[in-house]
């Protein structure tokens, strides 16, 4: 319900396909896993176009992404970083 209820594109996570990202490089690893730079050819929505009823998206964009390991089991400490991360989002 977070999506339909959000006002900007930013008040919510979306879930990507890994098949969405191209130029996967592998960066390091860090505490919860491994992290990897990518290109995400759609890029995030961007705003709502009335006429086609969906959401037009930004275009390629490099992007992180994260392997967690032991995923079963992810931390409180994980959780505050993801939401350290979207409070930053919301005030960028």
């Amino acid at each position: 319900h977070t999506q339909l209820n959000a006002s900007q594109t930013c008040d919510y996570l979306e879930w990507i396909p890994f098949e969405k990202f191209e130029m996967v490089k592998y960066i390091g690893s860090g505490g919860f896993g491994s992290v990897y730079s990518a290109l995400w050819m759609e890029g995030p929505r961007w705003n709502w176009d009335d006429g086609a009823q969906e959401w037009a998206r930004a275009g390629p964009m490099t992007v992180a992404l994260k392997r967690l390991d032991n995923s079963q089991k992810i931390s409180s400490s994980f959780i505050n970083q993801i939401k350290t991360y979207h409070k930053c989002l919301q005030s960028a």
